[in-house]
């Protein structure tokens, strides 16, 4: 069995599952950026920014078929507001 490394990747994947209308679910692979405690408190305490802004300082990819970015996310969330919320929250459950 491999030993635990304290210092992680800089990135991980977690599945983004939302709620669609019709009693559908959504579910996107997420690629994130790793936080520890002091970044991820200073990222959420002196945010400013929408979003879009602060799903792009958070992650780096998917896996949906529309190629990540700053267009696509906007798009994601504006149709489906349930997928920001989900988007956010799977972030901070996987580090907290």
């Amino acid at each position: 069995m491999p030993k635990f490394k304290i210092d992680p990747t800089p990135t991980f994947s977690e599945a983004v599952t939302f709620r669609m209308p019709g009693g559908k679910f959504g579910t996107i692979n997420v690629f994130y950026k790793f936080m520890d405690q002091d970044s991820y408190r200073e990222l959420f305490t002196n945010s400013k920014r929408g979003d879009v802004a602060f799903a792009l300082e958070i992650s780096t990819a998917w896996d949906a078929e529309e190629a990540f970015g700053e267009a696509a996310i906007e798009r994601l969330f504006k149709t489906y507001p349930t997928a920001a919320k989900a988007y956010f929250s799977t972030f901070r459950e996987a580090i907290f």
